[in-house]
């Protein structure tokens, strides 16, 4: 609260719980096979030559892609590798890119916002609203994941995400007592199929409320089992 904008700082942390589902599968990720939970260019797009170059532009897991702030200013460049780039915040918003550099605003309403954007393929789950807390009180039991929004931007080539649940306290995870749902996606022909399996631990009694929001694809035809 002293540095930078307050208003700012906490539309920022806000947000960053809202996308606790998404960044706690990156954290088991990184624990089980050492995968990188803020890459750079270069780990999802070697072949992107110019990427390698770049410092100030980074991935948040192989889905998110953000623009670092620096200082007091109105608008950041960041560079988007080929591919369609859709806006986090606005999914109106995308970018077709070739592989280069833009300039994108960053101040929003009078909040100073980092740039944040939607991979093709990209299958984001966050929950509707900030957390009060994300801990169980009781450390045999998996906290589960509720009220949640899966950001999904459909391609021809089925893309996954796995959603990881644990009690949120202990290392029980460590003996198994975690719930891992595979989440996939993929659009063909026009239909647009979303999958999710839950493994070994997650229980048969298990429910929750969940959002689908499809991005960037016209059509009416979902199926999810």
């Amino acid at each position: 609260d002293r540095i930078g904008d307050a208003a700012s700082n906490l539309a920022a942390l806000r947000l960053r719980y809202r996308l606790v589902p998404y960044l706690y599968g990156l954290a088991h990720a990184a624990h089980e096979r050492g995968e990188p939970v803020f890459p750079p260019l270069a780990y999802h797009f070697q072949e992107d030559r110019a990427a390698r170059a770049v410092s100030t532009t980074k991935m948040i897991g192989p889905w998110l892609l953000f623009a670092s702030l620096a200082g007091e200013r109105e608008s950041v460049d960041l560079w988007l590798p080929r591919g369609r780039w859709t806006e986090l915040r606005h999914p109106a918003v995308a970018i077709a890119s070739e592989g280069g550099r833009f300039s994108v605003p960053v101040i929003e309403d009078g909040v100073t916002r980092a740039p944040l954007y939607l991979r093709e393929g990209a299958i984001v789950p966050m929950l509707a609203d900030a957390p009060a807390n994300l801990g169980s009180s009781r450390a045999q039991t998996i906290h589960w994941f509720d009220d949640l929004e899966v950001l999904i931007v459909p391609t021809a080539q089925p893309s996954t995400f796995t959603l990881v649940e644990d009690d949120g306290i202990s290392r029980g995870y460590e003996k198994g007592l975690a719930c891992r749902t595979a989440i996939t996606a993929e659009q063909e022909a026009g239909k647009v199929r979303v999958a999710l399996q839950p493994g070994p631990g997650c229980g048969e009694g298990a429910t929750r409320r969940l959002a689908l929001h499809l991005i960037g694809c016209a059509t009416d035809a979902v199926r999810a089992n």
